[in-house]
């Protein structure tokens, strides 16, 4: 089973994890159409917490099939593949697993994947993904791809007769999320046009990526956490999702305006996603060219 999509985003280092504070315990595309949106009004007046609960494992999901808890430690503190141990070095590097482990298995450990679960029955090997040719870490294509490549192989894996119908190893890219308990996590995005310094605002462009047949996310979006300091505004906003039981269509979500108040002046500081581990920056886009 193996996912076929990406995500760009950047790294922001340790440094906002660690400095976290104990305070708090998907499916479409985006719409072509490019018109500019209507900023909407602050919608959340109430003050959130300043952090956000760091877990000690993250979700690569897979859709149901197969999900995939990774420890917050080995994304912080990374080991090279280089590192593992004689059993698990043989269990990525195994060629005898049949037509569906084709390119999976490596020929040799990888100096540029990292360790993500070395445990007696498997290991979960992960790499940052590059960025597709031709986007940018800030261009709008990229905001909604994932992160990471994750491969998971089990240590001393049966072997049936017939290897034609069998899945001896898993393959996934995924993004990396902090629970936000009955939340959806978006996309976020800072529309580039609004952006004014001088303002006590940040206009924000939240996309939701689950199906909710095209409805906008406006009256659902939540500030989970906001912490402001000098050079940097740290944010967590999730998503309610939508009322009723009905199915919904994948016709795919226009980003949706959000108005987030702020303690001071905007001014040049770096606003970061605190619901991605690690942390990111959240981009700064023309709604134009999404």
């Amino acid at each position: 089973m193996r996912g076929r999509t990406r995500r760009a985003g950047r790294h922001l280092g340790v440094a906002v994890l660690s400095t976290m504070i104990l305070a708090l315990a998907a499916c479409t595309g985006a719409s072509t159409d490019r018109a500019s949106p209507t900023v909407s009004p602050e919608q959340s007046a109430e003050s959130p917490p300043t952090a956000l609960t760091v877990p000690e494992t993250v979700l690569c999901g897979g859709r149901g099939i197969l999900d995939v808890w990774i420890s917050v430690d080995r994304l912080v503190d990374q080991r090279a593949a280089t590192e593992l141990g004689p059993r698990a070095a043989a269990a990525v590097q195994r060629q005898d697993l049949g037509p569906n482990a084709s390119g999976v298995a490596f020929d040799s450990l990888p100096s540029d994947w990292f360790i993500g679960e070395e445990s007696a029955d498997r290991v979960i090997l992960l790499q940052r993904l590059p960025l597709p040719d031709g986007l940018t870490a800030d261009d709008p294509g990229a905001v909604a791809l994932p992160d990471y490549s994750m491969r998971l192989f089990l240590i001393d894996p049966p072997v049936p007769a017939d290897l034609r119908n069998w899945f001896p190893v898993f393959e996934n890219e995924c993004s990396f999320e902090i629970p936000l308990q009955d939340l959806r996590i978006p996309d976020l995005m800072i529309d580039d046009a609004l952006k004014d310094p001088a303002a006590t605002h940040l206009d924000l462009l939240v996309h939701e990526r689950e199906c909710t047949s095209g409805r906008s996310a406006e009256g659902r979006i939540k500030v989970v956490a906001l912490r402001e300091t000098a050079d940097r505004i740290e944010l967590a906003i999730g998503i309610r999702p939508p009322d009723g039981s009905g199915v919904a269509t994948c016709v795919g979500n226009r980003p949706t305006p959000f108005r987030l108040a702020l303690s001071s002046a905007l001014g040049d500081r770096d606003v970061v996603d605190l619901g991605r581990v690690p942390a990111l920056p959240v981009p700064v886009v023309t709604f134009q060219e999404w």
